[in-house]
């Protein structure tokens, strides 16, 4: 049962992370549509294998999460935006203060990515946290 909660979660995550980039990505383009002509940016978009590494991201996630939910506070819901806050950091803190560090990417390009970042783990922890409230 527990292995089946967790391929659910896992499927329910990757599917989620399609659908949250595919929407920051869209938003990006008005946001960022300024910083278009930085040679930071791919000039091809591979969407098999973006559904793909959302969907291995996804199972990754509820494997930690079903692995250590037990020692994170709250229950539910709370749960898992406490999770979300911990792969925010994770995953996106870090990687934008990297970033900022090497790279000369422009600072509201930086602070989009937080942004989104925050909303797109926020989501992704508290439909975890749902999907193992019992």
């Amino acid at each position: 049962m527990e292995l089946t909660r967790m391929l659910l979660a896992g499927i329910v995550t990757g599917v989620l992370f399609m659908v949250l980039d595919g929407l920051i990505g869209f938003a990006s383009n008005r946001v960022l549509k300024r910083y278009v002509d930085l040679p930071i940016w791919r000039t091809q978009f591979n969407p098999a294998a973006t559904a793909a590494v959302d969907l291995i991201y996804g199972l990754i996630l509820a494997a930690i999460f079903a692995t250590i939910h037990a020692g994170i506070p709250g229950e539910g819901l709370a749960k898992g935006v406490f999770f979300g806050v911990i792969l925010w950091f994770l995953r996106v803190v870090m990687m934008v203060s990297s970033v900022r560090a090497m790279l000369n990417v422009p600072d509201p390009v930086l602070a989009y990515w937080l942004m989104s970042g925050l909303m797109e783990m926020l989501v992704l922890g508290g439909v975890l946290g749902l999907i193992y409230r019992g």
